[in-house]
């Protein structure tokens, strides 16, 4: 609800929403990422998305789309394996269930281009019972871990990485 109460929906495509924002009056300047879950929400369809990898051609269609939102201005792209990030429906996000190969991937279109940064909220950054968040020096395997390529060059990006902390009994 809050995004609808500071955003009018009135753009299709990455470069229409850089117009909607350059057309909005601010006193900062924005930088944007496109997200993981809008990549694969437009090239998988809801049904899919939530639940499945993505196939080879679902892939290229991201990697397409990702590379449009770079030419239109975007600094990079998001993702989020964090067992916190929800929809509107209270359902995990999108991108918590793309395969490692989908997110190297997209990683690609930055490496390939020499430009962008990844955002990213992984697995374990806000603790899983399986696996905690031990601390910073947990961080790279943390990351690497079903987030990011087993090598991280790959990517050939900056990484800015996510962590939440939570109260004892919060959730």
């Amino acid at each position: 609800r809050s995004l609808d109460a500071g955003l009018r929906w009135s753009w299709e495509g990455y470069a229409g929403y850089m117009k909607a924002i350059d057309a909005m009056p601010r006193s900062i300047e924005v930088a944007t990422l496109v997200g993981h879950a809008a990549l694969r929400l437009h090239a998988m369809g809801p049904e899919r998305a939530y639940r499945e990898p993505a196939r080879l051609d679902e892939i290229a269609a991201m990697q397409r789309l990702l590379g449009e939102a770079l030419d239109a201005g975007a600094l990079g792209f998001s993702t989020s394996r964090s067992r916190l990030d929800r929809d509107f429906e209270g359902r995990s996000t999108p991108s918590c269930f793309a395969e490692d190969r989908e997110t190297e991937s997209l990683g690609r279109v930055l490496a390939d281009r020499g430009q962008g940064v990844i955002e990213l909220a992984f697995r374990g950054s806000a603790g899983v019972a399986d696996r905690p968040f031990a601390g910073p020096g947990d961080w790279v395997d943390l990351s690497l871990d079903g987030c990011m390529p087993e090598d991280a060059s790959a990517c050939d990006s900056p990484v800015v990485f996510l962590t939440t902390l939570l109260t004892e009994g919060a959730f």
